[in-house]
């Protein structure tokens, strides 16, 4: 954004609306408790979203295979008088030469625990050249997300109604869910 200012220092008429615009979002998080706090590795960040409730959104972590690659994040809810706390939102892209506008379920297991999405829904499905980027969003289980991070290497299985595709985390990802694991998830899952 340019913000001009003419010969007498007064901002240009079109740039002002955008700078009130700016102040009234900045003060509005401000005031809602929407401070950002998160790990030191920046895995994750935490928000305050009412007395007592911390909401958090775990950064994309990568996936590839087959030909194809895509990224996936989380975001959760903890703590009392929440509605959405039993349920984790997994958002994840997937780009691929292969058009899915459609999934009907993305899973996801370790060596000890598997999960499998409630709902997914697709959020765009746009062309990149020769690539085809879709963005969905699934619904997981609380209790059973929690349990994918007690093992780092993960599957990730996504079903459309032409087949499925399946995914494996590379080696920085494993150590992502480690970290996660370590830094967050096992304080999130106590009592």
């Amino acid at each position: 954004m340019h913000i001009h200012v003419d010969a007498t220092g007064v901002f240009c008429e079109r740039a002002l609306p955008l700078l009130l615009l700016s102040m009234l979002l900045f003060q509005g998080c401000a005031t809602a408790g929407m401070g950002a706090s998160g790990s030191a590795s920046g895995d994750y960040l935490s928000f305050s979203v009412g007395e007592g409730v911390t909401q958090y959104f775990i950064r994309p972590l990568e996936f590839d295979g087959g030909g194809e690659e895509g990224e996936i994040d989380f975001t959760f809810r903890d703590g009392k008088g929440d509605v959405d706390i039993d349920t984790v939102t997994a958002n994840f892209t997937i780009r691929s030469t292969t058009i899915r506008k459609s999934l009907d379920s993305l899973h996801i297991v370790t060596d000890s625990s598997d999960v499998t999405s409630l709902r997914v829904i697709t959020l765009f499905t746009e062309a990149k050249g020769d690539i085809i980027q879709s963005r969905y969003s699934a619904k997981l289980l609380r209790s059973a997300f929690f349990k994918l991070f007690h093992h780092p290497k993960w599957k990730i299985t996504a079903y459309s109604p032409s087949g499925s595709v399946s995914y494996k985390t590379p080696a920085s990802s494993q150590r992502t869910v480690a970290n996660l694991y370590r830094d967050l998830v096992r304080i999130a899952e106590g009592p």
